[in-house]
């Protein structure tokens, strides 16, 4: 019998971020997409050079200077789609696969909201632009709910009896308040320049082991029903600080660099702390009692450059954005308080990546956008985890009122063990899990 839950869990690569790309369980990092404006996210979720908005604020404030004149309020609606399916391979006597059983299955819908305003200053020329806005920096949301079947009496031959539910949950989000500007020093120069402070909203974790069937328990379910986990909280965190400069080069093109500051964090849950999974050497979570860790986490810089051109044509007007973002995750760090009076640093080789968006936009008639975009991002945890994510979009324009409407899906396959393993469960290879993600922003533009 087992009277300590142990539940050995990975911690997957980007995407999604927060919301975003294969980012289940409780991630040691957020997406780094799924908090832009519909028509950012639309353009392969390029901000260096290209949609002026309130999202500027967290990728080049320098974009701010090439928004509309007056006043803008934007606010944003998002809907993820997260699929997770967990199989097994089924080998036949000649260790050939023959198919792969898909044991667990969940299908979650989260929503987001985020937004702000941007403006301009006309006694000085619009040479002085501002923003302030609030949009999720990290989404903790997952959820993740495993059936557990009894055995059939002898004599019965329908399906194996549901007996109790394995759930692994967390929600809420860490938020990025800030306000920012751009000016425009010399004539086709523009530098900007944002701070944030970070917000925690309802963040909760939870794992649980739910009973419904106590006369046929076994070994997957012996000890329980059992819950463990609540509140987290942000303790504290440093201010992120975002810096841009863009350049046009002639009438038709434009080229940008951006930084984006390091980040601590200071969190308190329940119960967990990194480990590595000793199968795939992989960074993963251990769940062990309903003791209070402090989780003391140092995000890297990020630096950026894009370059945008706009094709000469006056029928269809064609812009093409291409940019490229570095990050060193080696120098990610991650220390815990374990149950002991010391301070304990998680060692795991985490690898720097590059992360290469690109779009496309096509103006129909001078005033109807179609906007497709393409991202190749690499993954801190390896080649494994690298992903490929499609964009697309458009926008209404019905005179001081503008709707931009963005998407984008990816998908990523990986191998892990059994997060839910029976006492006397044998080593088995090792699981497929597979994930669809996808995600539709609206936002709605008014201009004063």
């Amino acid at each position: 019998m087992k009277t300590n839950h142990v539940i050995t869990s990975l911690v997957i690569a980007f995407v999604a971020s927060s919301i975003g790309f294969g980012q289940a369980y409780l991630p040691f990092y957020p997406s780094d997409l799924g908090t832009k404006s519909a028509s950012q996210m639309s353009s392969g979720a390029t901000g260096i050079v290209a949609n002026p908005s309130y999202s500027s604020l967290w990728e080049n404030p320098a974009m701010l200077g090439f928004g509309s004149e007056g006043i803008t309020s934007s606010l944003s609606f998002g809907l993820q789609r997260r699929e997770e399916f967990r199989s097994v391979q089924m080998i036949d006597l000649f260790d050939d696969v023959v198919t792969k059983n898909a044991y667990a299955s969940n299908r979650d819908f989260y929503p987001s909201y985020h937004g702000g305003l941007t403006g301009s200053l006309p006694f000085m020329d619009n040479k002085l632009k501002f923003g302030i806005g609030i949009s999720p920096y990290w989404d903790f949301q997952y959820d993740y709910n495993e059936e557990v079947r009894g055995n059939l009496p002898s004599g019965e031959y329908n399906r194996d009896p549901l007996v109790g539910y394995h759930v692994l949950q967390r929600s809420g989000a860490l938020y990025t308040v800030g306000g920012g500007f751009s000016f425009n020093i010399i004539p086709n120069i523009n530098i900007g320049l944002s701070l944030s402070s970070f917000v925690a909203s309802n963040l909760v974790g939870k794992t649980e082991i739910v009973v419904v069937d106590t006369n046929r328990i076994d070994d997957a379910l012996a000890g329980y029903p059992m819950e463990l986990g609540g509140d987290i909280t942000l303790e504290e965190s440093s201010l992120l600080i975002n810096a841009g400069f863009t350049m046009n080069v002639g009438q038709h093109s434009r080229i940008g660099f951006s930084y984006r500051s390091p980040v601590g964090l200071i969190l308190k849950d329940n119960a967990w702390y990194p480990t590595i999974n000793e199968r795939t050497q992989l960074p993963g979570l251990i769940l062990i009692s309903d003791t209070t860790f402090t989780h003391d986490l140092e995000i890297p810089a990020q630096l950026g450059f894009g370059y945008q051109h706009k094709l000469d044509h006056t029928i269809y007007p064609v812009t093409v954005n291409m940019e490229v973002r570095y990050t060193d995750w080696s120098k990610y760090s991650f220390s815990y308080d374990p149950l002991m009076d010391s301070t304990t640093t998680f060692n795991h080789h985490f690898q720097e990546t590059w992360d290469f968006r690109t779009s496309v936009e096509y103006l129909v008639r001078n005033s109807f956008p179609v906007r497709i975009g393409f991202i190749y991002k690499e993954s801190p945890l390896g080649q494994e985890f690298e992903s490929s994510t499609i964009t697309l979009g458009t926008a209404y324009s019905m005179g001081r009122f503008v709707i931009d409407f963005g998407g984008w899906f990816n998908r990523i396959e990986y191998l892990y063990e059994d997060i839910f393993p029976a006492i006397s469960e044998t080593i088995d290879p090792l699981e497929t899990v597979t994930e669809w993600n996808s995600q539709l922003v609206v936002t709605l533009n008014y201009t004063f």
